[in-house]
């Protein structure tokens, strides 16, 4: 993984700031945040919290956001309708989650991605139609999930520059 600092580029981008009061209420929450040299959120880890789930509404006011960890925690599907504004988002770890094959649906709609954990998720063959449009992928991890066979390999050939990982 990169750490590299990521100043935005869009005129829009380098005017809205990352809302310090989301910031406070994560760290009131137990999640780690990490801002960098201009004092964007580079980075939140909500690993293993509670209430991940109410952290997530805080989150989504972070829109220079680069990395997410979320593993461990009881996010669910319909929790991550509050990512897709965190489109500079390239780094998402959803591990041991309960996301399934519905959340994937909101998972093709953050662009940027380029890494995504969802092992030990109960997301199946179903999903990879979703995943499949994340083009910027290049590594994906699906250890211990229902993927398997055909739609592992048409997921392989959708993303040519990934590395998937199943097992």
């Amino acid at each position: 993984m990169k750490s590299a600092t990521h100043t935005p580029t869009s005129p829009d981008l380098l005017r809205e700031r990352d809302d310090p009061e989301a910031i406070a209420a994560l760290r009131h929450l137990g999640g780690v945040v990490v801002l960098d040299s201009s004092n964007f959120v580079k980075n939140v880890d909500l690993s293993s919290t509670k209430n991940a789930d109410v952290a997530l509404l805080h989150v989504k006011k972070l829109v220079h956001l680069r990395m997410l960890f979320l593993g461990g925690t009881t996010i669910a599907d319909g929790d991550l309708v509050q990512l897709v504004r965190c489109q500079q988002l390239t780094i998402l770890d959803l591990c041991n989650t309960k996301i399934t094959d519905d959340g994937a649906e909101y998972l093709q709609k953050i662009k940027n991605l380029e890494w995504l954990n969802l092992d030990s998720t109960r997301i199946t063959n179903r999903a990879v139609d979703y995943l499949s449009t994340l083009v910027n992928l290049k590594w994906i991890s699906f250890r211990d999930t229902q993927i398997a066979g055909e739609a592992a390999s048409a997921l392989a050939r959708a993303l040519p520059n990934a590395t998937i990982s199943l097992d």
